[in-house]
């Protein structure tokens, strides 16, 4: 999509442009203000569409258990941060209507699905769970270069280190099964 191409070449800083952004996909610039009509709707769509295609993946995940799940999770945000940095912009941008947990319910069954496995244990709350996990790994994916560089390493070293840091928020709260 053009506005996410736009967004990676010249920074979220540098605002886009309906204009560009017509230009970019080749199409015209009142096809794009008529269907976007403001660059927050076409960053909701955008993040919309992500999320369209990332659904099989997050449903597929949800069937292997929670530790799996960061492992795979984490590093999907690292190798694509796209999206996250579409959800910060419509954070920042005040956007009303935006959703920041679209699979809030199915993360919620997953894990009280782990809590009945022993995965988890009982006294878990899964909401605060799911969103602390999120912020560690959404935190990562935004900010690893920079973090990174003020410590004088490659963001590629400190990955595993900070997948390590996530995971132990998930295992406090592993039985002692």
């Amino acid at each position: 999509m053009a506005a996410l191409e736009l967004l990676e070449r010249d920074g979220v800083l540098a605002g886009l442009n309906l204009r560009e952004v017509a230009d970019v996909a080749g199409v015209t610039r009142g096809l794009v203000y008529h269907h976007f009509g403001t660059r927050q709707s076409l960053l909701r769509s955008a993040l919309e569409r992500f999320a369209r295609n990332r659904r099989a993946t997050v449903i597929r995940r949800g069937e292997i258990p929670g530790p799996e799940r960061i492992r795979t999770f984490v590093p999907g945000l690292v190798d694509d941060p796209v999206s996250v940095r579409i959800l910060a912009l419509l954070i920042l941008d005040g956007a009303e209507e935006f959703v920041a947990l679209p699979y809030a319910k199915e993360t919620r069954a997953n894990l009280e699905r782990d809590v009945d496995a022993g995965i988890l244990t009982g006294d878990v709350d899964p909401d605060a769970l799911q969103a602390g996990v999120l912020a560690a790994a959404y935190g990562w994916a935004l900010y690893r270069k920079a973090f990174a560089s003020s410590l004088g390493r490659e963001a590629s070293e400190l990955d595993a280190d900070v997948l390590e840091m996530i995971e132990r928020m998930w295992q406090t709260r592993h039985s002692s099964k």
